[in-house]
């Protein structure tokens, strides 16, 4: 292995512990917010205004976390029917084509994301309960899209070095 692909793949395994820990961290949160949100209502008669915005965030950001760890781990669905029958060169071909594709469209993303929150409107957005500026809860869209990125070069250089 080179000293690239090494330091490629410490970036990549540091990406996949933070999105890990903040998968976790956000899933944690949601769990302990709904809970209490209903216990609040049901027992006590005092809904809890701010909980239902929270727990959206919190699934919002475990959700793109989750999507992120998937591509790290190659556990996202695919329909796989066509790579299935490819063989050798062909296999290998199709593999870095995907994570090109996958590469691109993230760097894609990621700029128009960070475009998206620096954006004088959702700069100024405010949450309706919490009164949390809005480009927290989004922010969650290009740090994922970095991730994905990052995983995606990774894939694409251990592809090539392993033919």
């Amino acid at each position: 292995m080179t000293f690239i692909t090494i330091a490629l793949k410490r970036v990549s395994d540091f990406f996949e512990y933070i999105a890990s820990l903040l998968a976790k961290i956000s899933v944690a949160v949601m769990i302990v917010v709904v809970i209490l949100a209903v216990i609040c209502r049901y027992i006590f008669k005092y809904p809890l205004p701010w909980a239902d915005e929270l727990a959206l965030f919190m699934l919002l950001w475990s959700t793109f976390l989750g999507a992120s760890l998937s591509i790290k781990k190659s556990e996202m669905i695919a329909a796989t029917f066509l790579l299935d029958r490819l063989q050798g060169k062909g296999r290998l071909l199709a593999d870095i084509t995907i994570q090109i594709l996958v590469l691109v469209l993230t760097i894609i993303l990621f700029v128009y994301g960070f475009k998206w929150i620096m954006a004088p409107n959702t700069v100024s957005a405010t949450s309706s309960a919490l009164r949390i500026p809005m480009w927290i809860p989004y922010l969650i869209f290009p740090i994922t899209m970095a991730f994905i990125t990052v995983f995606s070069f990774e894939k694409i250089i251990l592809r090539l070095s392993s033919k």
